[in-house]
């Protein structure tokens, strides 16, 4: 949620927005983008937000990381339909979740069991490609088929 009175317009919106993305955002809404530094992960979304039009990310990220150990832990994304994650926790199995958000909007049924090759497709087209781009260690332990 952001409120800029004067710069934007009130609107309901449904960018799928991910952490990486709030700094350089925030930075070109405040007319600051020349200070956004290359080594920036994300991409700024403030022309979307301004104008309603721009390329829309087809996902968004999702992260949970032990500060001890950052090659385990939660990575995950949501698509407008999807949410996907893959929970690879010290001592424990590697899960993974996979939740339809249109037909079971409070995530009740996880449907990884019944659809691998769509959660094999999300992690391929959509997780893996945010974890290169973000240099996260996970991919190190955890290479999934491209």
């Amino acid at each position: 949620m952001i409120r800029y009175p004067g710069r934007l317009r009130p609107r309901k919106e449904d960018l799928l927005i991910s952490v990486p993305d709030l700094y350089p955002t925030l930075l070109d809404l405040m007319g600051l983008s020349e200070k956004i530094p290359s080594s920036v992960e994300g991409v700024s979304h403030a022309e979307l937000l301004l104008t309603g039009k721009g390329r829309r990310p087809t996902s968004q990220l999702y992260l949970w990381i032990p500060c001890e150990q950052p090659s385990l832990g939660r990575r995950g994304v949501r698509t407008p339909q999807y949410t996907l994650v893959v929970d690879q926790m010290p001592r424990k199995d590697e899960q993974l979740l996979l939740y339809d958000n249109a037909a079971d909007p409070h995530q009740l049924k996880n449907i990884a069991q019944e659809q691998p090759k769509l959660a094999d497709q999300l992690i391929r087209e959509e997780l893996v490609p945010w974890l290169r781009r973000t240099g996260d260690p996970w991919l190190e332990t955890n290479s999934p088929e491209e």
